[in-house]
């Protein structure tokens, strides 16, 4: 349950943004949504990179209740990944303009906007996202499934009232707003 609930709202941040979008506007706006989200997800990668040993690591201290090379582990672990996603924020976020430019063309000049916001909500995530690993480490998976609930709930609410009205914007607005509360 907390492995599907998590990946709902990970269907939340991208796939159902780019339905809503096709659904309310232009193919040409989910051109300039999913262009830059794959670049925004980069702040992720350290992330991921560290989730790979910090769970196996955390469950065994966790199984022989040693809390103090627990919480030194989390320590660690969340201040590693902070600094070291930092200059990828930093590219993504405020050279986004030049950045999307480089990347993808003059057509995608107005995507800069959509990737600083996607980027500021990735980083975020990236920052605190070893606490949801914590709490899967502890086996808390009441608390798992309700913030899973509550970001799916808001980020739906967000995309089903900004993405009408703001289009791309909206839905970045939106998926940053759910990565933030996440």
């Amino acid at each position: 349950l907390p492995m599907l609930s998590s990946d709902m709202v990970a269907v939340l941040r991208g796939t159902f943004v780019v339905i809503l979008l096709e659904y309310f506007h232009t193919s040409a706006s989910v051109a300039e949504f999913r262009a830059v989200l794959p670049v925004a997800r980069l702040n992720e990668i350290v992330l991921t990179s560290f989730s790979f040993l910090f769970i196996p690591i955390g469950s065994r201290y966790f199984a022989r209740q040693d809390w103090a090379n627990l919480k030194d582990l989390y320590r660690r672990s969340a201040v590693w990944i902070a600094v070291l996603t930092f200059p990828l924020f930093a590219a993504t976020c405020a050279l986004a303009d030049p950045l999307t430019v480089l990347l993808f063309g003059e057509q995608y000049a107005n995507s800069g906007l959509i990737l600083t916001l996607l980027a500021i909500g990735f980083y975020f995530n990236a920052t605190f996202g070893i606490t949801a690993r914590t709490l899967k480490v502890f086996g808390n998976v009441k608390y798992i499934v309700s913030i899973d609930l509550l970001a799916t709930a808001i980020g739906l609410a967000l995309c089903l009232s900004l993405i009408p009205s703001f289009g791309a914007l909206g839905g970045a607005i939106a998926a940053c707003s759910t990565l933030l509360v996440h």
